[in-house]
């Protein structure tokens, strides 16, 4: 677990427990308690004030855990794959994966001014490319021709069935060049 996901659950402990503590600091002050055993007399006989600090701590509990468990449990984006092999390790960058998706897309010669955005994970890749055509070629094949060919360099590039890799490639915003009209 990271840095940033431990700050996270500990500020949200604590601010958890911000709730309870008002709760008994307000009652405290409002009976003037001075010791702790008129605390407890007083608790125990104030059946309201327990069962409302009862449902609030529940409450709060069951916050608290769901608050964790999504921290946990979110997948977090990686900088590199890393392949793992009998005669080595492989760490594949996200800027060789980039450079990858950018040269099939100048093979292509479809798309100007591209894009590639790209998310990582640990058994994902996420790949979307946007840009702009130039040409009269007819799009959706020739975008779905750049798909496929993007799609199966990374497979053949990371080894994905046998490494259990997901590979998404998504090409979107190709809209063809707007001549401008002399009248």
């Amino acid at each position: 677990m990271g840095r940033l996901k431990k700050a996270t659950i500990g500020i949200y402990l604590l601010l958890a427990a911000l709730p309870s503590v008002f709760i008994l600091v307000n009652f405290i002050r409002d009976n003037q308690i001075n010791s702790f055993q008129e605390f407890t007399d007083i608790i125990s006989s104030d059946f309201q004030l327990l069962s409302s600090i009862t449902v609030i701590s529940i409450i709060i509990i069951l916050v608290n855990l769901s608050l964790i468990l999504a921290i946990i449990l979110y997948p977090s984006t990686v900088n590199n794959i890393i392949l793992k092999k009998d005669k080595g390790v492989l760490n594949i960058s996200h800027k060789a994966i980039v450079g990858i998706v950018n040269a099939n897309i100048s093979n292509a010669n479809i798309l100007k001014d591209s894009k590639v955005s790209l998310k990582v994970m640990k058994h994902k890749i996420d790949v979307e490319v946007s840009g702009t055509s130039s040409t009269n070629v007819i799009l959706t094949e020739a975008v779905a021709d750049l798909q496929s060919n993007i799609e199966h360099d990374l497979k053949k590039m990371t080894n994905a069935p046998q490494e259990n890799i997901n590979i998404n490639v998504n090409v979107n915003s190709v809209v063809g060049e707007k001549s401008s009209k002399v009248i």
